[in-house]
């Protein structure tokens, strides 16, 4: 039988879909937010940490790097019942999995930032007499948040994309709602269709408003 593209009954469910997005936008938030500051402070233990402190974050960085999110939820959520007497729901571990992750990156590009600071800077905060919080502060955040802001914003869409992965472990964002629908309706292409324009929706809003705020913070126009 031929296949017949029908929208319209697919949007009688833009409803669920609408719902899913927000989970979608929760987990992705939460993520981007948490995980920046983590990788804040992974970067500067990275840098500025003794031997065994930078090289236990660069072995961090490198493990969560190097391994599929994929492998990572699955282990969140079905490994670590058989390792300990505890169990995560499926937005924990897709949560967690997700912030461990993006921590990893968001240090590796913090870490290029701060590195690139010329060493000019630091030596003449410290001959001022400012102590290494001090300087972290008023020198090293500030101009390190500047030069990477381009570099975060995508790792953050990468983490709002990243989130249909969780239809996995049957977290209700949307891809695992439009996977029901799917199921229920049969229609694989407006379903599909659906959701792939409202993700272009939601990151089109989300870089605007990623662009409003570089130009009020750092003062930078496109």
């Amino acid at each position: 039988m031929e296949y017949v593209f029908q929208i319209t009954r697919t949007l009688e469910y833009l409803d669920l879909l609408i719902k899913a997005l927000g989970v979608t936008v929760t987990i992705s938030l939460l993520s981007i937010i948490i995980g920046l500051i983590t990788g804040w402070i992974v970067a500067v233990f990275r840098v500025f940490g003794g031997k065994l402190i930078s090289t236990i974050s660069g072995m961090y960085i490198e493990f969560w790097r190097n391994t599929p999110l994929l492998i990572q939820v699955f282990f969140l959520y079905y490994g670590i019942t058989s390792i300990i007497n505890f169990s995560f729901s499926a937005f924990q571990a897709g949560l967690i999995a997700i912030i461990l992750n993006t921590t990893a990156y968001n240090a590796e590009i913090i870490r290029g930032g701060i590195q690139s600071i010329p060493k000019i800077q630091i030596e003449s905060a410290q001959s001022l007499g400012l102590n290494f919080f001090q300087i972290l502060r008023t020198i090293i955040i500030p101009y390190v948040n500047r030069i990477v802001f381009p570099s975060l914003v995508n790792q953050f869409i990468l983490i709002i994309l990243g989130t249909s992965l969780l239809s996995i472990i049957t977290v209700n964002e949307m891809m695992n709602v439009a996977k029901g629908l799917q199921a229920i309706t049969g229609r694989t292409i407006e379903i599909y269709l659906l959701v792939g324009v409202l993700y272009i929706i939601l990151i089109s809003l989300f870089s605007l408003l990623m662009k409003f705020l570089e130009k009020k913070i750092f003062f930078i126009h496109h």
